[in-house]
């Protein structure tokens, strides 16, 4: 508002100084240097009307000029209100530091959340509201901004008024102040204290649950072998019929819940542990998963035929690719009632993109079309028969491997001539 009355007033001044000038010049050449005849007597009606009119041009001038000045002012005025507003109602904590640590400006959130008053901070150096063992912590992060220009997510704990502390994640940057070379820190910070005893809680659960995971795979795996020993030595005695069938169908059974419980155990390293990557024959995969699904049938005759191109088949695999094979030559040759079991493998690399095909076809049971959709979802069974989850820890795992697998038919179009597996394999670069 000052600043616009001046501008009417030095506006004013400049028409009068302009008017008096000019009745100088007038006095010099006209009235023998009598200036106050130049300017009161004998002044021609066209000079006190130019006179006139020049005052009065710089008057309207300077009314316009302290208008404009005036609104310009309000509008600074009425921004620096709206900034003001923000900055203290700003959701994070926020200060400003010089290069000595002192800190120059807070925000109310930033007083409410700590707990201090204004005339307690400003000025002060901000190590005094840091605990002892963060000090140091703080100092290199400080010099990280400074040399960096910002810095995101630094932890550190602060020490409230009352004397508790919390924990909070800093973002800071590096700025000049206007008009000046001196440089000055701008800081928010985030509460992360109940954030932290969350993620500690669930940590916490985790080992819980993995400890029990762990104890309960273990003790049932120990007595499911036990019942399985047990049912072993009892099949062995001559029973009447229908006491060897169900000692028969009982361990059956109890192989089932040994094998359900072993892939669990592997559904759950798969998800969540990190894979460890070599370079193998895939060749070599296939005999050991087909010489361990057959261990598990002693009593079955599987008749193997395996094709192989020209090529060499290597790949980055983790060992848990062999339980692909093996789930699915288990489940061939546990559902296959016919003598002898037959198995077809075809190995061979795709033209151009260089992945490798692996196609297993069998002779046994088929799957309908309407199931092929649901065969590798979580815990969706086929009809009962335990296809269900150790399909779908072989998609899991080849989900890993970046590789793909897909059913259909053996011979196209009759599911009950026996299903087709097909796995693709990406190989090395």
């Amino acid at each position: 508002m000052r600043t616009g009355k001046l501008a009417l007033l030095l506006s004013l001044i400049f028409g009068l100084s302009i008017t008096i000038l000019d009745a100088i010049m007038d006095a010099i050449f006209f009235y023998d240097g009598n200036i106050l005849e130049s300017i009161i007597f004998n002044v021609p009606v066209p000079e006190l009307f130019f006179r006139i009119l020049i005052v009065s041009i710089c008057v309207v001038f300077g009314i316009a000029l302290s208008f404009l000045i005036e609104k310009k002012e309000q509008y600074i005025i009425e921004s620096e209100k709206k900034f003001r507003f923000l900055y203290e109602n700003l959701p994070l904590p926020y200060q400003t530091l010089d290069e000595h640590c002192i800190i120059q400006e807070v925000n109310a959130t930033w007083l409410q959340h700590l707990g201090y008053e204004r005339n307690e901070v400003i000025g002060k150096s901000f190590s005094e509201i840091l605990p002892d063992s963060e000090k140091s912590t703080f100092r290199t992060h400080f010099k990280e901004v400074w040399r960096d220009g910002q810095v995101y997510g630094r932890h550190i704990h602060l020490l409230k008024r009352d004397g508790t502390i919390i924990q909070a994640s800093f973002d800071c940057s590096l700025s000049s102040l206007e008009r000046s070379d001196e440089k000055v820190t701008h800081c928010v910070f985030r509460d992360m204290t109940e954030r932290f005893a969350i993620e500690q809680q669930l940590k916490d659960a985790e080992m819980r649950a993995d400890f029990l995971r762990d104890l309960m795979f273990h003790d049932l795996n120990n007595i499911h072998q036990g019942i399985l020993l047990s049912l072993e030595l009892l099949s062995r005695y001559e029973l009447k019929s229908d006491a060897t069938r169900l000692v028969m169908n009982t361990l059956e059974q109890m192989e089932r819940a040994s094998n359900l419980l072993l892939n669990v155990r592997k559904f759950i390293r798969v998800d969540s542990e990190k894979l460890h990557f070599k370079r193998i024959d895939i060749l070599s995969i296939l005999r050991d998963a087909i010489e361990s699904a057959e261990a598990r049938f002693p009593n079955k005759e599987v008749e193997l035929k395996l094709v192989v191109n020209p090529g060499t088949y290597k790949v980055n695999a983790d060992i848990s690719l062999v339980d692909v094979f093996y789930n699915i030559f288990h489940n061939v040759i546990r559902l296959d009632n016919k003598t002898p079991v037959k198995i077809d493998i075809i190995v061979e690399k795709a033209d151009g993109t260089g992945e490798i095909f692996v196609e297993v076809n069998h002779y046994g049971p088929g799957i309908p079309d309407e199931q092929k959709e649901t065969l590798f979802k979580r815990f969706e069974l086929i009809d009962n028969m335990g296809f269900g989850l150790g399909l779908t820890l072989a998609k899991r795992i080849l989900d890993r491997h970046g590789a793909s697998i897909e059913v259909g038919d053996r011979v196209k179009g009759n599911p009950s001539q026996g299903a087709s597996f097909i796995i693709r394999i990406p190989t090395p670069e």
